[in-house]
């Protein structure tokens, strides 16, 4: 691949790659172009300070049923071999995988992080992760939402299966926008397995009414407005979240 483009200084110190367009991962659907610099280089294991990547993918299909287009760009702090924080910037990015699409403009910060064995796999167990921007979920069996994101900040923990949500969050249903506060009790959210909540307790504030929304161990939702009657939903869609 590095005869595909240029690089400089593989030795310590700063370097850099560029990479022309090629073939993913050896599939004739789709091309990754890619550049990277760094400020300072262990020969001996690859690892590297202060990572910048920009990716840019056009169709790319590594995996059957698989896709992704658009350009992310990444920077790590500290090394990459046990990166201390990462975040990612995706612009114009859409993901296609079997059950949808992900797709917008946004960016992602991951900061607290914990690791399952090498952190270079980047296997997260536990993090606090902060979004900004708008993404565009379209899921088999969910529907369509489309999300702004101002400073959203989750928070998981896989040991303890437990996590927290913040921020602010605003759905866009047939064109029009609905804001909303969240905010996660004390206690904070349990999920399980498979990254389901299965319990505790959320504020949710829309239009200038607290919602007090609980998480059941069924995946259902019990939703009660202040001063109003507790609405149950008993498999969540995209749409129903504008009803709040």
């Amino acid at each position: 691949m590095i005869s595909a483009g240029h690089f400089t200084g593989m030795g310590p110190g700063m370097g850099s790659i560029d990479l022309d367009p090629t073939s993913c991962d050896g599939v004739d659907s789709g091309t990754l172009a890619t550049h990277m610099q760094w400020s300072d280089l262990d020969p001996a294991t690859l690892c590297v300070e202060g990572l910048d990547a920009i990716l840019t993918f056009n169709n790319c299909a590594p995996a059957a049923g698989q896709s992704m287009h658009g350009q992310m760009g990444m920077a790590i702090s500290g090394s990459n071999c046990d990166p201390t924080a990462i975040t990612m910037d995706f612009s114009g990015v859409t993901v296609t995988v079997p059950d949808g699409t992900l797709s917008g403009d946004f960016t992602l910060g991951m900061s607290g992080m914990a690791f399952a064995g090498d952190p270079a796999n980047l296997d997260i167990t536990a993090a606090t992760l902060t979004l900004n921007g708008r993404m565009e979920m379209a899921w088999s069996g969910f529907g369509t939402l489309d999300m702004g994101m101002d400073h959203l900040i989750v928070h998981f923990d896989d040991a303890t299966s437990t996590g927290d949500l913040n921020g602010t969050l605003t759905v866009h249903c047939n064109g029009q926008a609905f804001p909303m506060i969240l905010a996660t009790d004390t206690n904070g959210l349990t999920y399980d397995a498979d990254g389901n909540t299965v319990g505790g307790h959320m504020t949710v504030t829309a239009e200038g009414t607290p919602h007090q929304v609980t998480f059941n161990a069924d995946g259902s939702l019990d939703v009660t407005p202040a001063g109003g009657t507790p609405v149950h939903f008993a498999e969540p869609a995209a749409t129903e979240f504008c009803a709040l």
